[in-house]
């Protein structure tokens, strides 16, 4: 009976170790897994903000040929003929503009 009572205790403290154990190691893949995701989102970050940085540039580079491009069509609507039969001069007064 008292070797029983022996191993059960021995048994339990083995349990209590190895329970000690994986909780040790699971805070630690715990805190493994944080500081790896915080690197993986500041890398999505800033992946996100250099396609944010570019798409800022197209869009300001669009709207200032956009203001450039008004610019020579007004001046084109000014300055040419209008009318249906003179819209191949039009085209090619544009193309020169635009050179």
């Amino acid at each position: 009976m008292l070797a029983e009572s022996h191993q059960l205790s021995t048994l339990a403290f083995a349990t209590k170790i190895l329970y000690e154990i994986m909780l040790v190691r699971i805070f630690c893949n715990f805190s493994f897994f944080f500081t790896q995701f915080f690197w993986l989102m500041g890398w999505v970050g800033e992946l996100f903000w250099g396609f944010l940085r570019f798409q800022l540039l197209f869009s300001g580079f669009f709207s200032a040929f956009g203001l450039i491009l008004g610019a020579v069509l007004k001046v084109l609507w000014i300055t040419a003929p209008q009318g249906s039969a003179y819209y191949a001069i039009n085209l090619w007064l544009l193309y020169i503009m635009l050179i």
